[in-house]
């Protein structure tokens, strides 16, 4: 599933999509929902992405026994709670556009 929807819409209509997905607040309208259900794979697998990264930088830092491993910890678990909000979000904007 491409982006099409979502590239097609006006920048307010953006802010609207990621309003709708982000915090599942406003009336979104067919469009909104539909350009929504786009994004929602594309931003989960970038912020799953960010994760894994943040991941093997905390390895990296605890191998070299880093003072900084314990910001990097913090950072990946915000990181992975981040993960479970965009996959909720996700589920919760496919359920909406189903009806």
């Amino acid at each position: 599933m491409a982006l099409e929807t979502y590239r097609s819409c006006s920048f307010a209509e953006k802010r609207r999509v990621l309003r709708a997905f982000w915090t599942r607040r406003g009336d979104p309208s067919e469009r909104v929902l539909r350009a929504a259900r786009e994004y929602g794979p594309y931003a989960l697998v970038m912020v799953g992405i960010t994760a894994v990264e943040l991941g093997v930088i905390t390895a990296a830092l605890a191998a070299v026994d880093s003072p900084w491993t314990w910001v990097s910890a913090l950072a990946t678990l915000a990181d992975l709670a981040a993960v479970l909000w965009t996959s909720t979000c996700r589920k919760t904007i496919s359920a909406a556009a189903r009806g």
